[in-house]
């Protein structure tokens, strides 16, 4: 992972050591992790809709 990348995962409060976000992405190529982390650095906009996203996959409403 290069800077830009980290700077991606701050964004969304993910950890900033390359063997944590590895490890956390589970099975997603690291190249697909790294572009997506650019994304976020550069758009902040990108985060603020995954973090939607993501909170509304877990909201009861989306179970039924």
């Amino acid at each position: 992972m290069d800077s830009k990348a980290l700077q991606g995962a701050e964004r969304p409060g993910l950890p900033q050591r390359t063997s944590d976000l590895v490890r956390r992405a589970d099975e997603a190529p690291n190249a697909e992790l790294a572009a997506a982390l650019v994304r976020a650095a550069l758009n902040k906009e990108v985060v603020a809709d995954c973090l939607n996203r993501v909170t509304a996959s877990r909201s009861p409403a989306s179970e039924g």
